[in-house]
């Protein structure tokens, strides 16, 4: 009698009752002696018989594919973690108000008050100003969450 499972293949000796076990790929052979109670569990259990054959074809194969899944998940992780890292990073204004004093000589004082909220590590907050249709811009200051007004290294205003 002759039984093939994917790459083992094992060969009934009816005059001996032995039982050979040949893997096509390594072309090992090993010789056992074997009952009918043995052949009865190797149709029922043909997986486990295949996962512990002597050429290690299919847990090699096996162990490939788990290394695979495993590589292809922790890329998945190293990706979509830093995803959510850069979305953790947001902000928004609370309020901005604006006040302007328009004076007789035609210049006039703007002051803005912003409330800015953050979530996440910022260092700091650009805010431009745009100068169309303006001869100059000066006396330009900022101030703190506590009135404070920040100089030199704390703020950087380009002309």
């Amino acid at each position: 009698m002759f039984l093939g499972i994917n790459s083992l293949f094992l060969i009934f000796d009816s005059s001996s009752m032995s039982k050979k076990i040949q893997c096509k790929k390594a072309g090992k052979r090993a010789q056992f002696r074997t009952s009918s109670k043995f052949r009865q569990k190797v149709f029922q259990h043909k997986r486990q018989i295949v996962g512990q054959n002597n050429c290690g074809f299919t847990v090699a194969k096996k162990a490939v594919v788990c290394v695979a899944v495993l590589g292809v998940i922790s890329a998945a992780f190293f990706v979509f973690g830093n995803l959510a890292r850069a979305q953790e990073k947001s902000w928004h204004f609370e309020k901005w108000f604006v006040d302007i004093q328009i004076n007789q000589d035609s210049t006039f004082l703007v002051r803005e008050t912003q409330a800015v909220n953050f979530q996440g590590n910022y260092h700091w907050l650009q805010r431009d100003i745009a100068k169309k249709d303006l001869r100059q811009v000066s006396n330009v200051k900022v101030f703190d969450e506590a009135g404070r007004q920040l100089t030199g290294d704390e703020i950087e205003i380009k002309n």
